[in-house]
């Protein structure tokens, strides 16, 4: 979701270890922009064990 002076992006993360483990995120950035441009970037993980 972009508005006029912010922006959200969600995402999923997978990948499988050496050992045959799987490993997932999830997680968020959060954007500001000014002029056109971004500003700053967060970005929130959360580890989901599986």
């Amino acid at each position: 979701m972009i508005r006029r002076r912010s922006g959200v992006t969600q995402w999923h993360r997978m990948s499988t270890g050496n050992d045959g483990k799987v490993n997932e995120w999830y997680g968020v950035d959060l954007y500001a922009f000014r002029d056109g441009k971004v500003t700053k970037k967060d970005t929130y993980i959360k580890n989901v064990t599986v």
